[in-house]
């Protein structure tokens, strides 16, 4: 490039548009040289180095981010790049945002998109969005609601309780939590997850208590259902053994 100017006090100017498309700040060499016009002889060379700093970009985590209800929380982050590396002031917009920095805490209602201004120390800036969603409901229903066990081992009413999950992103992971004192577990019936589950009476068990049914989804929402387990104690029955009469060979029970 040749630059034409006056001196003393004149300025020169080059323009050149310098894009950086690597992920690491690059060094351009400019070797500037004096000459008066009509003379041969330069002036001592001068280097000009101009540091190019990539673009900032962001990435954000998590991604996919969403909630599983309308109103939960969640915390979004952008993780930058590019830039000088110094990265001083973040700026989030959307709905529901609490906090600031690169990590904030928000809570939609509806899905909604988030967006990040962010700027390095030099002024550089950064703008990322990501949309939050929010998933369909775990529903999940139990049936029957109420079952009788007996106490002791005794032979009773041994029908299995069966889960219905009605709606969330298959596959589920079906946890049942027992009532203190009795023990059962879950197998696949109607579907390949537990939806069945099968009681076991313990003969320790002297109360009735709430059987807790937690249906977790692939994307880790969860959604519960219980059902009521009463224990019938069964008949307690008693023997008066009464004195034998004197030549009798009949006694009452």
């Amino acid at each position: 490039e040749t630059l034409s100017g006056t001196y003393p006090l004149g300025q020169m100017n080059l323009l050149e548009t310098l894009i950086n498309t690597s992920t690491v700040p690059q060094v351009v060499e400019y070797t500037l040289y004096g000459v008066i016009p009509g003379q041969v002889c330069e002036s001592p060379p001068i280097t000009i180095l101009v540091t190019v700093y990539p673009d900032l970009e962001g990435t954000f985590n998590p991604d996919p981010a969403y909630v599983c209800n309308p109103g939960e929380c969640t915390n979004l982050t952008i993780n930058p790049i590019g830039g000088t590396g110094n990265y001083v002031n973040f700026q989030w917009s959307g709905q529901g945002v609490n906090g600031s920095g690169a990590t904030v805490q928000v809570c939609p209602v509806t899905p909604t998109v988030y967006t990040v201004t962010f700027t390095d120390d030099l002024g550089c800036i950064g703008i990322e969005s990501i949309e939050v969603t929010i998933k369909d409901p775990v529903t999940v229903t139990i049936d029957p609601q109420e079952l009788l066990v007996c106490k002791d081992g005794i032979e009773g009413n041994t029908d299995a309780i069966f889960a219905d999950v009605t709606s969330g992103s298959a596959p589920y992971l079906l946890t049942w939590t027992n009532p203190p004192g009795i023990n059962g577990y879950g197998s696949p019936f109607f579907t390949p997850w537990d939806d069945r589950y099968l009681l076991l009476e313990e003969s320790s068990q002297n109360t009735s208590g709430t059987l807790l049914l937690t249906v977790t989804d692939s994307w880790g929402c969860t959604g519960t259902a219980t059902a009521f387990v009463a224990v019938d104690q069964g008949p307690q029955p008693t023997f008066t053994n009464l004195p034998v009469p004197c030549g009798s060979n009949l006694v009452d029970l």
